[in-house]
Parts: C-alpha cells; sequence; structure tokens
C-alpha cells in the first residue's frame, strides 16, 4: 500500500481464528478484556494514530476494538461484574467463531511532513480481569497506587505504508 502525504488511508486488520476449536475468546466474558491495538507511526516514530491504549489509570480507551458478548438483565443493560444471576438475555456478540475471521477498520490521515515509510504494528493484548473489576477487588486507589492484571500480548502483525510524493 502506498499513500501521498494528505491522503486518509482506510486500514484494515481480518484476525481468523484457526487454532481454537470454539469461539474465541471463551470464558467469563463480562470479566475478559481482549483488545486489538493499533498504532500508525512514521520512520521518526511520531504517532498518527494510537487505538487501543490503556489510561495511566489502567482503563481500556471507549473506543478501541474490542471481543465480547453482552450479558444482559432484564433492563437490556450489560452485566458487568459477573452477578450471572441477573443475565435474562445474551446481547451483542463480537467473538470469532472457529475458522471464522472479523475485520477492523480505521483511518488514518497521512501527515503533510512525513518523508518515509509509514509503519503500521497491530497488535491482539489480552488480559483475564478488566481495570473495572480489578478496582472492585482492591477497592479505590489513588492515581499514583493503580492495581492492574497484567496485560498478554497475543499476537502481533506489521506492515508499512510508502509515501508517494505529493500531488501524485
Amino acid at each position: 500500500k502506498s499513500a501521498s502525504p494528505g491522503e486518509t488511508v482506510r486500514l484494515r486488520v481480518v484476525t481468523t481464528n484457526n487454532k481454537a476449536g470454539h469461539n474465541f475468546p471463551s470464558g467469563p466474558m463480562d470479566l475478559l478484556e481482549p483488545w486489538l491495538e493499533l498504532i500508525v507511526e512514521n520512520e521518526h516514530t511520531a504517532v498518527i494514530l494510537h487505538s487501543g491504549r490503556l489510561d495511566e489509570r489502567g482503563y481500556l480507551e471507549p473506543d478501541a476494538h474490542v471481543l465480547h458478548k453482552r450479558e444482559l438483565d432484564e433492563n437490556g443493560k450489560s452485566i458487568e461484574r459477573h452477578e450471572l444471576w441477573k443475565i435474562v438475555r445474551l446481547g451483542e456478540d463480537r467473538t470469532i467463531p472457529p475458522k471464522d475471521s472479523i475485520t477492523d477498520e480505521w483511518e488514518a490521515t497521512i501527515p503533510q511532513d512525513v518523508l518515509g515509510p509509514v509503519k503500521v504494528t497491530a497488535v491482539w493484548k489480552y488480559r483475564k480481569a478488566q481495570q473495572h473489576i480489578v478496582d472492585a477487588l482492591h477497592g479505590f486507589k489513588l492515581l499514583t497506587d493503580v492495581a492492574t492484571y497484567p496485560v498478554m500480548e497475543l499476537n502481533r502483525a506489521e506492515g508499512a505504508i510508502e509515501i508517494r510524493p505529493g500531488g501524485d
């Protein structure tokens, strides 16, 4: 792929469940947190786009691309603290069945001053407990004393966007 400075490009990550004989992920979906981090940066590591960041308190940004299965209570509200007795129906299911794929997309505008290729890195990340669960278990913590659950890197893919001279 190539682009000119100032051009908006569409970035697409296709993820396939090649190895699990069940939907990925599986388990207590109100607790787990699998997400796709995307970083687009120029050759001088100036970040053009970064999706899927954790903030200083360990919370995933709200617009991150996540895998989830919503379990809903009688009011249609998501179950968020593993209160299984409140589940009356299932909501959105964004898990990956065996041998199936999902596609995530973003748009990024290439800065006018970019000289070299733009590096694109997609990383699937996973932790066993969302930050609000960790906070509930450990009690409120000050910003300087945050309890977090370890984040694992499940898979990584990298690519590049070659930069064409402007006006082509």
